[in-house]
């Protein structure tokens, strides 16, 4: 949850997932592969591109399969490691 006129932390993890499994390009992968790369059930990644929450663990393991660097990304000032 945001309160009014400050960021979502996740809004970047989002975007780069968003990027990585929706993208409608042939390279794009599914969301069920990533869910498989990740270590993380189909449905946990579908409910976090909702916005909703997600356990500090799946958490963890989205942003280690996306590359990001999790103490910094905890913070929302991920970067690639």
């Amino acid at each position: 949850m945001t309160y009014p006129g400050t960021r979502d932390p996740l809004a970047d993890i989002r975007t780069r997932l968003r990027a990585l499994v929706v993208a409608p390009v042939p390279s794009a992968m599914t969301q069920r592969a990533f869910a498989r790369r990740a270590g993380v059930s189909n449905a946990t990644i579908s409910r976090f591109l909702q916005g909703k929450n997600l356990s500090v663990r799946d958490l963890f393991k989205v942003c280690e399969a996306l590359g990001l660097r999790w103490r910094l990304t905890a913070n929302g000032k991920g970067k690639r490691a």
